[in-house]
């Protein structure tokens, strides 16, 4: 039975109990409380007070610094994220010009062809077609490609050349006609033509063999590639012989297939020496 029990003291006595007073931690730990805070407003050791807040201002500074540099790198983070895509991050990323009398369609891919020089020569292939209404013409019996059915697309191989580097150019056709049809690759209708500003320093079409007119059966959906390298030395119309070479520089790349022209032109640098 617990001492505590009722009964208890008459058999064994009354106990007297010792309370340890309540106090005396507490105090204990004000006492050291205000210790420590009289420490921190008035230090002491060995060396004088001066000392010791010069270092804790310099500590304190360390801190503020690693702060202020943990928040610049997460903000220069997320301000890389949010790049404009449109921006030119490297001197390759050359821009194409838009043509005044191109249509708003996309260019598609085009297919692999065997390269040429002077005239453009190219090749037919089929590919998916895009159905489209427009009413043809016709010449000689032949259903004619509405303009607004023809595609065109031009590129150079690349877009830096090395001094005395020939440049080669591609045309691409593409016909969306819903139906089979005839398009104009003569010389004096398909071609490509290099400008320097509003300067036109040379075209296939000046120099080009072959008939001026010639009607080519392009499917529905069919593409067709023309090639052409670019001697760097200028030309006009009618191919009168000129030694003149191209500057270093921009240049445009422009081309045509009867009135159907480019979305786009592209761009090109011939460096220097």
């Amino acid at each position: 039975m617990s001492p505590f029990a009722p009964g208890a003291a008459a058999r064994s006595g009354t106990y007297h109990l010792r309370l340890r007073p309540a106090r005396r931690l507490s105090d204990q730990r004000g006492r050291a409380y205000l210790r420590t805070v009289d420490t921190l407003r008035n230090p002491t050791g060995p060396l004088p007070p001066s000392t010791y807040w010069r270092r804790r201002v310099l500590l304190l500074g360390v801190l503020l610094l690693v702060v202020v540099g943990v928040v610049w790198a997460c903000t220069r983070n997320s301000g890389a994220e949010q790049k404009p895509t449109g921006a030119l991050s490297t001197p390759s990323d050359l821009p194409t010009i838009p043509s005044d009398t191109a249509t708003p369609t996309p260019t598609p891919t085009p297919t692999p062809t065997v390269s040429g020089s002077g005239t453009p020569t190219g090749t037919a292939s089929t590919s998916a077609a895009r159905p489209t209404s427009p009413k043809p013409s016709t010449s000689n019996g032949k259903v004619l490609c509405p303009v607004s059915d023809l595609r065109v697309s031009v590129r150079s191989d690349q877009k830096f050349y090395a001094p005395k580097q020939k440049p080669k150019f591609t045309l691409i056709l593409v016909n969306v006609h819903k139906t089979s049809c005839y398009v104009d690759l003569g010389s004096q209708a398909l071609g490509v033509t290099v400008f320097s500003g509003k300067d036109r320093v040379w075209s296939t079409m000046d120099c080009a063999k072959g008939p001026d007119s010639r009607l080519h059966k392009l499917p529905s959906g069919g593409v067709y590639t023309a090639n052409a390298t670019w001697d760097l030395v200028r030309s006009v119309k009618g191919c009168a012989k000129t030694t003149v070479t191209a500057k270093p520089g921009y240049y445009v790349l422009d081309g045509q297939v009867g009135k159907a022209k480019p979305k786009d032109r592209a761009v090109f640098v011939l460096q220097k020496n």
